[in-house]
């Protein structure tokens, strides 16, 4: 009598089974033999980060933030081209590669977030304005200064 071998797919989750069950029997031997817990990590805090202090503001129910984003195709296109001019620059920081680019449902582009200098905050500025055309345009990029925190190296 020949015995079929089960499907491929079937032996992987045999194995993943097989494994899960040899794992949770180590982790009862690890209790049993009285092992001690593992130091909880300590991770520093993230209240003194020039982008936490700039985004204090967002909790205010008038602020524009990424919800505010429409979901409007031109509003998106001119979102999304922004974020790829700014991408291909690469002498911009990583805290300008992560500034929030809003596009409400009014056309108005908003660009938000911390950069590490005046002159990074003027390149961007001059990246984005032809894209945005003649669209409203509201820049509210902050240096660490104007945080009142100062960036860390």
């Amino acid at each position: 009598m020949h015995v079929k071998t089960p499907p491929k797919s079937i032996r992987n989750w045999i194995t993943a089974g097989l494994l899960l069950t040899g794992v949770s029997l180590g982790c009862n031997r690890a209790v049993a033999q009285n092992v001690p817990a593992p130091t909880p990590l300590k991770l520093p805090s993230l209240s003194n980060l020039p982008s936490t202090a700039a985004n204090k503001g967002d909790g205010d129910s008038n602020a524009v933030t990424p919800i505010s984003q429409s979901n409007a195709a031109k509003d998106l296109k001119v979102t999304r081209k922004i974020r790829l001019a700014i991408g291909k620059q690469h002498h911009f920081s990583i805290n300008a590669m992560n500034i929030k680019i809003i596009t409400t449902s009014d056309h108005t582009v908003y660009l938000r977030g911390v950069v590490d200098s005046d002159s990074e905050r003027r390149r961007i500025v001059k990246l984005a304005r032809p894209i945005v055309g003649g669209r409203a345009f509201k820049n509210q990029l902050l240096t660490p200064k104007e945080t009142q925190v100062p960036l860390k190296k």
